[in-house]
């Protein structure tokens, strides 16, 4: 069963290494030089000889993103030399990246990307925690090498090494923006924001950082609580009446804590229009989760003038959805998970995508096992995981996850993923009788609890496994695809738009196994509970 794991949404800070953030972002660090994380091009000395000796197109990318991560240009030089003999097959992605390699200004996505590709290999991120620790020992108040070994050990999951260096960082820069932002999103990833808030609230830059402020609005609206700092008046404007981008997330932060005290819709998107054109990646997303899912008109109706741009991954993962444009939107979570790998909600959207809406491949299976292993205990990565798992027939891993799925799912409705998931798995395993039984259990779940969505949610998918087994006859279809758009028609929940767009996935899966019926053995347990859908629907 798929879920859209996102009931609330703010403006929490992104984490990304340093060398990829822009330097205005790190001012508050105080003596903050160019040279201050600079990564040499003699750390990589022993790949780039192996690269140099093994020529190609795939020898001179990874020489070419050693440049952008050291800013070595002969490594850039080496790479086109490399290149030279493949011009006509050499990909247009790397082509683009290596013109933008001689603008003046770094490409700082590109930068963002290389390093995102090269972080999904443990190796890699093994090598970087070696680097920086050698770093440590000739400059060992560093405050920012030791918050970029806490992002490392966050993202291979150490969760304790990670806290250990972030302490480090703080005690050696206790008012650094940089700092207190990552030392936020790691309290927020081990779910402990309440100690990340308590950090924040003792820094005397909350008074006037919008950073910091946006931070501490953010997380305090998460979490139900007042904010200390919460003040209209704080977001600053400039000539032109827009809102910098140093005060975009904070305006982002504001207007959500209005529209959910009641302010009229039409002054708070005003606010948000006004943030707009600056706008961070993370503030873009959150204005259109807000528009979406807390006011009366869509993003793309209330603003069809703004589009996302080349880094809010996320913010075009939603617009493609909304678009029903799937494939598009399963290449932007891709980029959005390498970005932020630590990101449960960056996982759940990227795997559900790959499993539902287009289909599984090396890099969504790849994301799933690694995430059973970092977020082992969130079990709505862990119900994401099993969906993608299965359908890329990795069955050894999705029962592990199924075990996981068991002893981290709450008691209540939640228990109905556990039930739908190994009903997923039994009839991928050509188990049909075990499989109804499961999908059976979830559907009385989601009665009991009165939860529509995940009833709608478990009727589809268990439609979903009889058609693709060839189980269940074209009258049964028909009989089940009229139930569904019956239910979904008279739905008033906010997953409404969300689950249709599931159906959209899952209708097209069983028209196009419809020549394949070959008995109708799930037609009587399918049949017999249209009627139980559409009466529950109405309660």
């Amino acid at each position: 069963m798929h879920e859209d794991a996102r009931e609330e949404r703010n403006v929490l800070p992104r984490w990304r290494p340093l060398v990829a953030v822009e330097r205005n972002d790190l001012s508050s660090v105080g003596r903050f030089e160019k040279s201050a994380f600079k990564v040499e091009s003699n750390q990589f000395a022993d790949d780039i000889a192996i690269w140099k000796n093994e020529g190609g197109i795939a020898a001179a990318s990874d020489i070419f993103d050693t440049f952008l991560v050291t800013g070595d240009r002969s490594l850039l030089r080496h790479a086109i030399s490399l290149l030279r003999p493949h011009k006509s097959v050499i990909p247009a992605r790397l082509k683009d990246s290596i013109i933008a390699a001689f603008r003046s200004d770094p490409d700082r996505l590109e930068i963002r990307k290389s390093i995102a590709r090269r972080e999904t290999d443990e190796s890699y991120l093994r090598q970087s925690i070696r680097i920086i620790k050698k770093r440590l020992l000739n400059y060992p108040r560093d405050a920012l090498s030791y918050l970029e070994l806490a992002r490392l050990y966050t993202v291979i999951g150490s969760y304790e090494k990670s806290h250990k260096n972030l302490i480090r960082a703080l005690a050696l820069a206790p008012d650094s923006r940089a700092i207190l932002r990552a030392n936020l999103q790691f309290h927020n990833i081990v779910g402990s924001l309440e100690d990340g808030l308590r950090m924040l609230r003792r820094s005397e830059s909350l008074r006037f950082d919008p950073w910091l402020q946006s931070a501490e609005i953010a997380t305090t609206s998460l979490m139900g609580m007042s904010s200390n700092v919460a003040k209209r008046n704080l977001v600053a404007f400039d000539r032109k009446g827009e809102i910098p981008r140093s005060s975009t997330e904070l305006a982002m932060a504001m207007a959500t804590l209005e529209l959910s005290a009641g302010m009229a819709e039409r002054k708070v998107f005003q606010l948000v229009r006004k943030a707009l054109p600056n706008s961070t990646e993370n503030g873009f997303a959150q204005a259109i989760w807000l528009s979406d899912n807390r006011s009366s008109r869509d993003f793309l109706m209330r603003f069809p003038e703004f589009r996302p741009s080349g880094e809010a991954f996320e913010a075009k993962v939603d617009i493609s959805v909304k678009e029903n444009n799937f494939e598009d939107a399963a290449i932007f979570a891709q980029f959005w998970v390498e970005d932020q790998p630590f990101s449960a909600e960056a996982i759940v959207k990227y795997l559900n995508l790959r499993s539902v809406h287009t289909s599984p491949n090396e890099s969504s299976v790849k994301c799933a096992k690694r995430a059973l292993s970092v977020h082992g205990d969130d079990w709505h990565v862990l119900n994401a995981c099993v969906l993608a798992l299965v359908e890329a027939g990795e069955f050894d891993a999705a029962r592990r996850g199924i075990q996981r799925l068991i002893k981290e799912a709450p008691e209540g409705a939640a228990q109905a993923f556990v039930a739908a998931a190994s009903g997923f798995l039994a009839f991928a395993e050509g188990d049909f009788i075990a499989g109804r039984l499961y999908y059976e259990q979830a559907q009385k779940i989601a009665i009991e609890f009165k939860a529509q969505n995940l009833l709608i949610n478990a009727t589809m998918f268990w439609l979903r496994c009889e058609a693709v087994n060839g189980l269940v006859s074209v009258d049964c279809v028909e009989t089940m695809r009229s139930s569904i758009e019956k239910a979904l028609g008279r739905l008033k929940h906010d997953d409404k738009d969300y689950l249709k767009s599931v159906w959209h996935s899952v209708e097209r899966i069983v028209s196009m196994k419809s020549d394949k019926y070959q008995n109708s053995s799930g037609d009587e347990l399918l049949t017999s509970f249209s009627s139980k859908l559409e009466q529950a629907i109405l309660i």
